[in-house]
């Protein structure tokens, strides 16, 4: 533990250092997908020697990385409401993008309008059930937050530079794995009725499984595979060393053992094959292969496992048996219902969060294209898979030009995927940022080199 701490400090430290101060915006030809035309290039960067620009910019890059850092950090939050500390970050970085005109209104060049048109069909759908259903106020909420997660976040991080992005992405993994150390440390000392209230209802559960600082087992879950495919990305690009990267991997590997999340377990698992996969041979010498001898070394030597991981992930493994795979029962059940109601809201549904009403059970279906195709209808469903389609297309096109870059995208985009078949709604800023990021990192690549495949 001792090695660990100062090695995250360490890391955390330099991310601010030697980043250089963005200049106004030129037209550029290299855009990141086939087709793209002319489009403003937010990234571009100068040296400007004025001291009182430079300081703005480094305070600048500076709430943008601990924006990024505290994203998975959702305890941080004000009361029990949906705002954190992260969000508040990025409202602030936005808003002086924005004065200064450089806040990128078409982050993905020609494709914005499509990606605006489907995220209207989203939310007119649900404001459409609401409207019915006499719940205007659930929408306006909920709908601010989708703006929020899939418009601003998307204009904020492809206005920033690849330098940052970077810098960026390395914080949001090093938040990850602090988050799993102060988690697991937590839990030798204190219990569920410990933190129930002075900390997160879920930093603990009453059967030992972590939320850690997301405040909730399963998100951390989320933010175990995010992290973990961010982290194999950034050491197959020699962005960090063997030794952090080592640091990291453990700590993230045992926090997201000690959530017992079946979902984040499936989740990291894909994540890790994809990238491994999609990378060629890089990714299975330096990723695949130590990572399987590690595994079997501990298997083999009777290491032990968290007691909640063997009892709620470990028994669906051996046997294959799903039905011991924590809640996957009641969360079948809820699926059916939402199913067999589908069809009577294909055209005006229940309204944003109006389906715990309709529901039997009281409570929404995990499951975020079952919900959004009862509470939005059509209209909303098919905006949801234009947008995921939009981002399938772009890291495909980003994979065949820059393998890393396109296989991390595709893998935390299957990350968002596979939650949002186990979720409900994903308006939390902590869904979209991983794929934003990688989104622009893609986006950065292709500016940089479009026409140089690895």
């Amino acid at each position: 533990m001792r090695q660990v701490l100062p090695e995250l400090a360490f890391a955390f430290a330099i991310g601010a250092r030697h980043i250089p101060v963005m200049a106004r915006p030129i037209t550029s030809e290299n855009n990141a997908l086939p087709g793209h035309g002319r489009a403003l290039d937010y990234r571009a960067t100068a040296h400007v020697g004025d001291g009182s620009a430079y300081r703005s910019q480094r305070l600048f890059d500076a709430i943008i990385i601990c924006a990024v850092f505290l994203s998975t950090w959702r305890v941080l939050r004000w009361g029990w409401t949906n705002v954190t500390v992260s969000d508040i970050g990025l409202v602030v970085a936005g808003s002086f993008l924005l004065m200064r005109g450089r806040l990128n209104v078409r982050p993905l060049g020609e494709l914005s309008s499509v990606w605006y048109l489907a995220f209207a069909a989203m939310i007119g759908g649900l404001l459409l059930g609401s409207l019915a259903n006499g719940e205007p106020v659930r929408w306006l909420i909920g709908s601010a937050q989708y703006f929020l997660a899939l418009v601003f976040v998307p204009m904020l991080f492809m206005s920033l530079d690849r330098h940052l992005l970077v810098q960026s992405m390395k914080a949001f993994v090093l938040g990850v794995a602090l988050s799993q150390i102060i988690g697991i440390v937590a839990a030798q000392f204190f219990d569920f009725h410990d933190t129930y209230w002075t900390i997160d209802h879920g930093f603990i559960t009453p059967n030992g499984r972590i939320g850690a600082m997301s405040g909730e087992p399963n998100l951390n879950g989320a933010t175990c595979a995010f992290g973990f495919a961010m982290l194999a990305y950034l050491y197959l690009s020699r962005l960090i060393t063997v030794r952090f990267a080592a640091l990291c991997g453990v700590a993230i590997g045992w926090g997201l053992l000690m959530s017992a999340s079946f979902t984040g377990f499936s989740a990291t698992m894909f994540a890790l094959v994809v990238i491994v996969t999609l990378s060629g041979l890089r990714g299975t010498a330096r990723i695949g292969l130590p990572v399987l001898v590690a595994v079997a070394c501990y298997v083999l030597l009777g290491g032990p496992l968290p007691e909640a991981f063997a009892q709620r992930v470990g028994g669906a493994i051996t046997t294959g048996n799903l039905s011991m795979a924590g809640t996957y029962v009641e969360r079948s059940q809820l699926i059916r219902e939402a199913w067999a109601m589908a069809d009577s809201h294909l055209l005006v549904g229940v309204g944003l969060d109006g389906y715990r009403d309709v529901s039997s059970y009281g409570i929404p279906v995990h499951n975020l294209f079952l919900l959004l195709t009862n509470e939005g209808g059509l209209l909303s469903i098919g905006g949801l898979l234009a947008m995921l389609g939009i981002l399938l297309a772009w890291f495909i096109g980003t994979y065949r030009r820059h393998r890393l870059e396109g296989s991390v995208g595709l893998a935390v985009l299957g990350v968002f995927i596979i939650y949002a078949m186990a979720i409900p709604h994903m308006y939390t800023r902590v869904w979209t940022i991983p794929v934003m990021l990688c989104a622009a990192l893609a986006l950065q690549s292709m500016r940089l080199a479009p026409h140089a495949p690895e």
